[in-house]
């Protein structure tokens, strides 16, 4: 188990709608792009992702190399640090907003799956690599809220926070 450090919630949004942003490793420059956007046009709506918004002050040193274009290396039992810390991110938001996208990997799928599991909501799914329609992703994800494609999701995104907005 890993124990949990409170720096790496620093900056943490209060206030607003938090929705935990799962989404491929190799698509986060594209992915940062339109969260930044769409967090302008919905200032009540914080999307956290765990790439760039979790590890304390400038996020976390993997990324950093990873997007100056180095090789992070994954020291001991790092990856359960990542896990954990995902896991524990999840936890703190009211909901997911994944996007599934040609760069799909396991992890997306997997924090799915966990914030089901928490019953976390709303759980909203982007899938713009033609699996809408799958049967596991309709259950875990919530089928009303599965889109695909950003804009349809942003005609929709007002409805959904309102509903679920306490």
């Amino acid at each position: 188990m890993v124990e949990i450090d409170e720096k790496w919630f620093d900056g943490w949004p209060k206030d607003k709608f938090t929705l935990y942003l799962a989404h491929a490793s190799a698509s986060r420059q594209l992915v940062r792009q339109w969260e930044l956007a769409f967090e302008a046009k919905h200032p009540e709506i914080a999307l956290v992702n765990p790439f760039y918004d979790v590890g304390g002050p400038g996020g976390r040193e993997d990324v950093k190399i990873a997007d100056m274009g180095g090789s992070p290396i994954i020291h001991n039992n790092q990856h359960i640090l990542v896990v954990e810390r995902d896991k524990e991110v999840i936890r703190r938001c009211f909901g997911i907003l994944a996007v599934l996208d040609k760069s799909f990997t396991i992890g997306a799928p997997q924090e799915i799956v966990y914030a089901h599991m928490w019953n976390k909501r709303p759980r909203i799914c982007v899938c713009t690599n033609g699996l809408h329609t799958n049967p596991w992703l309709l259950f875990h994800a919530e089928k009303e809220f599965v889109f695909a494609s950003f804009e349809e999701l942003d005609a929709r995104i007002n409805e959904i926070v309102a509903k679920f907005k306490i």
